[in-house]
């Protein structure tokens, strides 16, 4: 477990301005964005509790954070296999996982591309929630443990999780990798 950074309270008060500039979303939409993916299949959406509307000020920051869950590299994509205990011949890349590195900077695009579906099938198969959230369109904000999607136009941050201070774990991350200083700007009032 990592250790939490002690924060000064202007970098506190500077974090809960960034997540105060975030809309709650609104008690209709629980039923709007449960369906909107498919007539017949709902979207896979975190804790309502933890969902918020991203402000325009931040969204096109946010938005740069953005990655896909599953790596698009063949190096990045066998890291993931490992991590998340798929099995090589469950994809059909034991030949693969057997070459070297320097041979696997070779492979063809479209190997790699058909890969990486089947692993996201596969991750998806076994049930995680993180992979439900992936495959439903939810991509890591960065390296802050939340999640993002677009709906009907609006930017939404979620966190998978409960239990544990959002604060300290994911909304100061965010404020650092934003790059934001808003803490050390001299003779504003916070």
């Amino acid at each position: 477990m990592t250790m939490i950074e002690e924060i000064s309270p202007e970098k506190e008060a500077a974090v809960r301005r960034l997540i105060n500039g975030f809309d709650a979303i609104p008690a209709d939409w629980a039923a709007l964005a449960a369906k909107h993916k498919d007539e017949d299949e709902f979207l896979a959406l975190p804790m309502w509790g933890t969902l918020f509307l991203v402000g325009n000020m931040d969204r096109g920051n946010i938005e740069k954070l953005l990655i896909n869950p599953v790596p698009k590299d063949i190096h990045g994509l066998i890291g993931f296999m490992e991590d998340y205990g798929i099995e090589p011949e469950a994809v059909n890349a034991m030949e693969l996982i057997a070459l070297s590195a320097s041979a696997l900077d070779e492979i063809d695009d479209d190997v790699v591309c058909d890969l990486r579906a089947t692993v996201l099938e596969e991750w998806r198969d076994s049930g995680d929630e993180d992979a439900m959230l992936a495959a439903c369109g939810w991509y890591d904000v960065g390296s802050t443990g939340l999640i993002a999607r677009e709906i009907d136009g609006e930017l939404l941050l979620g966190i998978n999780g409960a239990g544990y201070s959002f604060f300290d774990s994911h909304w100061v991350l965010l404020y650092d990798e934003l790059g934001y200083s808003w803490h050390k700007q001299e003779g504003e009032t916070l």
